[in-house]
């Protein structure tokens, strides 16, 4: 069941939200937190009902080996217990999602013929994974409570957040359970809740699922031997760019909005990550839980940058591998990983470069790149790391690189004649010289990424988040008046109007 659905929008979250809210209406407060966890095994279940007990066995064998940890706590006999429950976790998920890829690659590499035929990667099992050894690492270390199973259990299996993320913290999201709104909260909180469930539907069906046409067509082509012209593959990757991103931040503002429907707010978990000048500024905004999660349970155990430059360079890359191998069990994976562990690594040697400490021990910059330029380097290299990301395998990834960067292949009407661009005329009805209407498009939705707020900047007076924003100087502020609620209609209509021919969400398969 997705979100972009017509069974979730108009069954599924109604007969949810419906049952929740005349519980809590009679006072029946742990009942609706009980309410939440059935519906949100059944929302889980609705998939591979052959997969709850999975779940369920994983979530209490955690909540077990918690309120043990929450008893040692510092200790070393607990210690143990963590390395066990962390261990636990690890084989689960290496299992469902590691086994093909591993035996795959023994048999290349031994001309062996092992096969496992009988394994499907349960959804979500890295998001749940996740949260549930940083619950175990916080208990041991003094930071977890010792809760009751029904919220520790709606705290993993929660909807909202359980299929894509974001990867939440038990601290952040476990008294929201407990604390009850108040009827002006719960009016604003609806309003709200509606426009995010709406903005994010139209990102995902009418403009992500848009440009999926167009990247597809490339990362398809680039699995024969059909020739790819320059424009082809550069149209294909900024496309693809753009669908992931439209694609993320749709989902992100609907998690957020169904939430709210409930009570909780889910942390941020993106903001405008294309409008990074750097990196690092890209992954301080892109997919922001899972950077925490890294940061805080792989980056710093390794040492972080404690141990000088070379071990701090070292970590980065170890972390960001890791990174892209939970993104999924394949060579493009670990690839993008080092990719981006690499482009990080160069971007904090760039810094240390050129920055000088003077005598007051203040950091300053005493090389800087104009923004502009800065913006544009970086938005390259995320382009080029999406390729990676995208690709099926590294050979369609050399192929679209050789595309891109093929100067001979740079007339314009020899690009035009390649199987990519036919193919998409003809589908659309065009002639190939209208071809030009695809760029002004893909220009267009570039400068919304760029110089539009964002959903959390728009609704930064209401909080959508827990985290408060900084003030910014955006003309444009949600408020819960006609013209809001007009919008909002519209494009909700819009949405089901077009949900019928809708895909997957980019992250959904991780």
């Amino acid at each position: 069941m997705l979100f972009n659905s017509y069974i979730f929008l108009l069954l599924f979250l109604p007969v949810t939200y419906a049952g929740y809210r005349l519980l809590i209406r009679y006072g029946r407060q742990e009942s609706a937190l009980l309410w939440l966890n059935v519906c949100s095994f059944f929302f889980y279940g609705w998939w591979n009902p052959a997969y709850i007990p999975l779940m369920f066995g994983s979530i209490a064998i955690n909540f077990l080996i918690g309120q043990q940890l929450h008893r040692q706590a510092h200790k070393s006999s607990g210690r143990m217990l963590l390395i066990l429950g962390v261990t636990l976790n690890l084989l689960c998920l290496g299992y469902f999602k590691y086994t093909h890829f591993i035996l795959d690659n023994l048999n290349d590499f031994f001309g062996t013929h092992y096969y496992q035929s009988d394994i499907i990667l349960p959804l979500a099992i890295s998001f749940f994974t996740f949260q549930q050894i940083a619950y175990l690492v916080d208990t041991w270390n003094g930071k977890g409570d010792n809760y009751h199973f029904r919220y520790y259990c709606l705290f993993v299996v929660f909807f909202p957040h359980l299929l894509a993320g974001p990867i939440v913290h038990h601290r952040e999201i476990i008294p929201q359970f407990l604390k009850p709104e108040d009827t002006q909260q719960r009016t604003q909180h609806l309003a709200m809740a509606l426009t995010a469930i709406s903005f994010g539907l139209f990102k995902k069906v009418i403009l992500a699922d848009s440009f999926a046409f167009y990247a597809n067509q490339l990362f398809e082509r680039a699995q024969t031997d059909v020739p790819i012209g320059f424009f082809d593959a550069w149209i294909g990757a900024v496309s693809f760019t753009l669908q992931i991103y439209f694609d993320f931040s749709a989902y992100s503002d609907i998690a957020c909005g169904i939430a709210l429907l409930f009570g909780v707010r889910l942390p941020q978990n993106f903001a405008s990550p294309y409008r990074a000048t750097s990196i690092i500024e890209f992954w301080q905004s892109w997919h922001m839980t899972l950077s925490r999660f890294l940061r805080n349970y792989v980056y710093i155990p390794l040492g972080g940058n404690r141990k000088g430059p070379v071990n701090r360079y070292l970590n980065l890359v170890i972390t960001m591998l890791l990174g892209g191998l939970w993104h999924g069990a394949g060579w493009p994976f670990i690839l993008w990983g080092a990719m981006q562990g690499g482009l990080l690594m160069i971007n904090h040697a760039w810094r240390a470069l050129t920055t000088s400490t003077p005598a007051n021990a203040t950091k300053q910059h005493t090389l800087r790149i104009p923004t502009s330029i800065a913006w544009l380097l970086t938005y390259i290299c995320i382009v080029l790391s999406w390729v990676v990301f995208r690709a099926d395998n590294t050979d369609s990834v050399w192929r679209i690189y050789h595309a891109m960067f093929d100067v001979t292949s740079l007339q314009w009407e020899h690009s035009l004649r390649q199987p990519v661009i036919n193919d998409i005329c003809r589908q659309l009805g065009w002639q190939i010289p209208t071809l030009w209407k695809i760029l002004p498009v893909l220009f267009l939705l570039q400068l919304w990424v760029l110089f539009l707020p964002n959903l959390q900047q728009l609704m930064q007076g209401y909080r959508l988040t827990p985290t408060a924003l900084p003030n910014n100087s955006t003309r444009w502020h949600w408020e819960p008046n006609w013209r809001w609620s007009t919008l909002t209609a519209l494009s909700l209509s819009a949405s089901l109007m077009a949900l019928h021919d809708t895909g997957n969400f980019i992250y959904f398969q991780f």
